[in-house]
């Protein structure tokens, strides 16, 4: 199974997804992004244009025109009016996804690279709990892991909405025993999200790289 096929399968049918090799998908930035890498290393320039070819054909595939996808505050894509999406890239792949606002009221999506963290940043992703409660797991050696990358993609789904920059303390992961879905629940108020709120997410293998999304659909 493909990152791709395995993150539509993941997402509403509405919901737009295009990707591939990072080297396969180095075509021209639009005005005003060169400027938002100007000082960039040559493999950050090349991660930077393969998710915004992708994403750009995540538009298209939408229905919608090609634009431009400069960066927010936060570092955070800025998708045109009216339209919802996220970018990730791991691992020498690049993964985009957009939606209409009006089916998705937020997208997160993050790629790594299926490899076990060091015990230094895996005692920095995981909180004091998260680290008691699958200790003993057979599979724990992948844990940090995988909560790092739900982590990540909750934030990127609640930052546009929030706009605050978080830690990995403001977050609580807990995985099914499958580890196909997670639960990434907030440990204190984030903007429009209270403390104990709930964002459900899917997760998986495919190419040698662990893809987590959390989809906030409307009303959410």
């Amino acid at each position: 199974m493909s990152v791709l096929y395995l993150a539509r399968s993941f997402l509403d049918p509405h919901v737009t997804v295009a990707g591939g090799l990072i080297a396969d998908f180095q075509s021209r930035l639009w005005p005003g992004e060169p400027s938002v890498v100007a000082r960039a290393v040559p493999s950050r320039l090349a991660e930077f244009t393969a998710g915004r070819t992708a994403a750009r054909m995540a538009l298209t595939d939408l229905g919608h025109p090609a634009s431009a996808i400069l960066k927010g505050p936060g570092g955070e894509p800025l998708w045109p009016a009216g339209i919802t999406g996220s970018i990730s890239h791991g691992g020498g792949f690049c993964i985009a996804a957009a939606a209409p606002a009006s089916q998705a009221r937020a997208l997160g999506l993050d790629l790594e690279p299926f490899h076990p963290l060091s015990p230094d940043v895996a005692a920095e992703v995981c909180t004091k709990s998260e680290a008691a409660r699958f200790h003993n797991q057979p599979d724990a050696g992948d844990l940090p892991l995988r909560i790092f990358c739900a982590k990540e993609a909750g934030y990127k789904a609640i930052y546009p909405l929030a706009g605050i920059l978080l830690d990995f303390d403001a977050f609580d992961v807990t995985l099914s025993t499958d580890r196909t879905r997670f639960q990434v629940t907030t440990l204190r108020h984030l903007g429009p999200f209270p403390a104990g709120t709930v964002l459900d997410g899917h997760q998986g293998v495919a190419d040698g790289l662990l893809l987590s999304v959390v989809h906030l659909r409307p009303g959410f």
